[in-house]
């Protein structure tokens, strides 16, 4: 809702510049068709709803085209008149005005898509109070915000527009609600970025982008019949963005997996070089040993081939004193009597032999 007389129209093309195209504002606000579905399936009659700070009416499309005939009310004449054009009922109104003037009991869903945070606080408490009375037995309160639980959001985003009063606390605000009387009151983180998720799940992108944008609280007012459960069916699509701490957690507990895993690895890295390590010493070892043998053996194949250079001196020696022995006058004059001490022993050899032979022939 945009309650600045001086340029109405100057809100309209804020939208346009700042929340997105409405194709795409359309298909995000799909997340709610399960809770229309849910609605319609509790009701035998048909579902009316009014839509406050309809803005450019995009639920007001969503929910007429679902068979949930909504009116939307705005104090921006600039947005009635567009949504008037786009075919869709809206009058232009102050939201309490308009609800004091309702009948008890007279809608089945009454929502307010980004404007609790445009408005004083007192006033709030006011309009959900003239809501509870509005709705329906079971009927249902929807108001989406900006989520002060992003970081981007809660610094930056939320003061983009200058008609925003301060951030809506959701579980304040679901408190108030249980007090005012509503039977149930939920906050649901939506419109996360998941992509940033995906690309980096571990990366500060993916805490500060990826997670919910805005919060959505849904209330329900007492009845006999036609009371969902906030856990049902209807609300897994509004489940499934995390919030700043449900992030963090993960990003914490995946990057603790990983440093275990990086442990792991080191461990079984270090266990790796340490076995290489020591084949590398076993195998140093082995090659000193073998040096070491190859030195010994080397050694003893110098000590062979000075016993083998030994013994030849020795023959060479032995052969010179035989060569200088028979070049001596003593060995040449001793010669006539070595030869008749051989020519004896053939001699005494013949004899023996021939008293021998003879000895054979006289045994008897």
């Amino acid at each position: 809702m945009n309650n600045n007389p001086l340029n109405e129209e100057y809100y309209l093309k804020f939208e346009n510049a700042f929340r997105g195209s409405r194709e795409e504002i359309v298909k995000r606000l799909k997340i709610y068709l399960p809770l229309l579905n849910a609605a319609r399936q509790t009701s035998k009659a048909q579902l009316y709803g009014v839509d406050i700070g309809c803005g450019r009416g995009e639920w007001l499309e969503l929910c007429n085209q679902n068979n949930i005939k909504m009116i939307g009310v705005d104090l921006n004449a600039s947005m009635v008149q567009f949504c008037q054009m786009q075919g869709w009922p809206a009058i232009q109104e102050d939201a309490k005005s308009y609800l004091e003037r309702q009948p008890d009991m007279s809608y089945s869903i009454i929502s307010l898509f980004h404007v609790i945070e445009h408005l004083d606080r007192n006033y709030l408490l006011e309009l959900i109070a003239h809501v509870l009375r509005v709705l329906a037995p079971s009927g249902i309160l929807l108001m989406e915000t900006p989520s002060s639980d992003n970081l981007l959001v809660a610094s930056k985003g939320f003061y983009a527009d200058p008609t925003h009063l301060r951030p809506i606390h959701p579980d304040t605000t679901c408190f108030e609600l249980m007090h005012l009387g509503y039977s149930w009151a939920r906050a649901y983180y939506i419109n996360g970025q998941n992509s940033y998720r995906e690309s980096d799940p571990i990366g500060l992108t993916s805490m500060l982008a990826g997670t919910a944008h805005d919060v959505v609280i849904i209330a329900q007012k007492p009845g006999l019949d036609g009371q969902l459960q906030p856990e049902g069916t209807w609300s897994n699509g509004l489940r499934e963005t995390e919030t700043t701490l449900q992030a963090a957690v993960r990003i914490d507990s995946e990057q603790q997996h990983n440093f275990l895993q990086f442990i792991a690895r080191d461990n079984q890295i270090e266990t790796l070089a340490q076995t290489a390590i020591n084949s590398a010493e076993l195998a140093h070892r082995n090659i000193v040993l073998s040096q070491q043998s190859i030195e010994l053996a080397h050694r003893n194949i110098v000590l062979s081939q000075q016993s083998i250079e030994l013994a030849n001196m020795n023959i060479e020696l032995a052969h010179q004193r035989i060569t200088a022995l028979y070049n001596s006058r003593i060995w040449k004059a001793t010669d006539p009597l070595r030869r008749l001490i051989t020519a004896i022993r053939k001699k005494k050899t013949a004899l023996l032999n021939y008293i021998h032979r003879n000895n054979k022939h006289h045994q008897p």
